[in-house]
């Protein structure tokens, strides 16, 4: 997979800020840090590894927030859940 465009990643964007206020979610700084590093990775990846790279931004979000917000993408359709056979769940 390629790295994604801008014009892309502003699509992207617009279709979690739907689906959340489709859903009654709450945008917050966290989710939205959450949802543009995983959009800008290219190919699979897993929670540890994101939130690796989340925590160069802002060491305060934890696991279960990043685990949360990967399941919101899951449900909305930006992510899908792949398993390679080695006990970690990527996405």
């Amino acid at each position: 997979a390629s790295e994604v465009t801008g014009a892309e990643l502003k699509e992207l964007k617009e279709r979690w800020r739907e689906y959340l206020q489709s859903n009654n979610f709450n945008t917050t700084q966290q989710r939205e840090l959450i949802v543009e590093q995983f959009l800008k990775c290219s190919g699979h990846v897993s929670i540890d590894d994101l939130l690796a790279r989340i925590r160069r931004r802002n060491k305060k979000i934890g696991y279960a927030t990043v685990y949360r917000t990967l399941k919101l993408l899951v449900d909305s359709g930006l992510a899908q859940q792949r398993n390679f056979g080695d006990g970690q769940t990527r996405y």
